[in-house]
């Protein structure tokens, strides 16, 4: 099965603890592992050993968390997100399966599509994130990218991704 991404670019590494304490660690979603490597002690951190996140991935530095539900506007279930930073500046990829969009009624779809992509747009506003992008694994190709959120609207972005979807999934 097919995944899809949600990647945020050049999210602003100051408001990265609030976004991963606050959007990401609530209690409906469901950890499977996580994996922060301190390069200070030279090993892999446990949540309670972390008292910031962007500490841990400074200067630099890669991590991911896995869950096994993951509600982001809307459930996704099995999700990973990995986070890669720079000195000031990271992406954040979220990835999971397409399988969240099963069913064959346009309506559902659409919905799914609305509460996820209201969230996105949510997050992005909340957290100063400049470019948005949204589309089938790897979003860093072309013709998967099926959503730039600097260039399109809410209602453009819905009726783009259900659109695509329902033409993937039949």
């Amino acid at each position: 099965m097919d995944n899809l991404e949600i990647v945020f670019k050049d999210f602003p590494k100051e408001n990265l603890d609030e976004f991963i304490k606050i959007e990401l660690l609530k209690p409906k979603n469901k950890l499977r592992f996580l994996n922060f490597f301190d390069n200070i002690k030279k090993k892999d951190l446990t949540l309670p050993e972390i008292s910031s996140f962007s500490k841990i991935l400074s200067p630099t530095g890669c991590a991911n968390i896995s869950f096994l539900t993951f509600e982001f506007g809307e459930s996704l279930g099995n999700a990973v997100v990995t986070f890669s930073f720079d000195e000031n500046i990271g992406d954040i990829v979220i990835n999971f399966e397409i399988g969240i969009f099963s069913s064959n009624n346009e309506s559902a779809i659409t919905n799914k599509c609305i509460k996820i992509l209201e969230y996105i747009f949510y997050i992005k506003n909340k957290y100063l994130i400049p470019i948005v992008l949204v589309g089938f694994e790897s979003t860093n190709e072309n013709d998967n990218l099926l959503l730039l959120s600097d260039s399109v609207n809410l209602e453009k972005a819905v009726k783009k991704l259900s659109s695509t979807l329902l033409r993937y999934l039949n």
